[in-house]
């Protein structure tokens, strides 16, 4: 019998780490809760809502804020990059920016089937 939970619970816990969904895909904008954002797993990224699509090869499409302006209507542009998950629990990414190049280091809390909820570290623009 004890043999019986003890697999019972190895199974449970194999089953646990294999559930586990990767970061690659496509990423709207959801909730911003402090220093915490959740993306919603999209089919598509759209032009009028903060997104990305981390592809494969490394490759980053990213929709972001034209102009430093937060006024409405607020214009959307779509930029080519590249992104490394560096860790189980870091990615970062690389894009041109209307400033410069920007740089972010995200942390990921929790990535689920249609959510992933991170904490941006570090944002960084190497000016023009």
């Amino acid at each position: 019998m004890k043999r019986l939970v003890s697999i019972l619970i190895i199974s449970s816990l194999v089953s646990c780490v294999s559930n586990e969904y990767k970061i690659e895909g496509k990423w709207m904008q959801g909730d911003v809760s402090g220093d915490t954002i959740t993306f919603i797993r999209t089919d598509s990224l759209t032009e009028d809502n903060f997104g990305f699509a981390l592809e494969p090869n490394n490759e980053l499409t990213r929709v972001q804020p034209v102009g430093f302006c937060g006024t409405e209507p607020i214009q959307f542009e779509t930029v080519q990059g590249k992104w490394e998950q560096v860790s189980d629990t870091l990615f970062n990414t690389e894009y041109p920016f209307w400033r410069g190049q920007g740089k972010d280091l995200f942390y990921i809390k929790k990535v689920y089937k249609d959510s992933m909820t991170v904490v941006l570290l570090e944002s960084d623009v190497i000016k023009k």
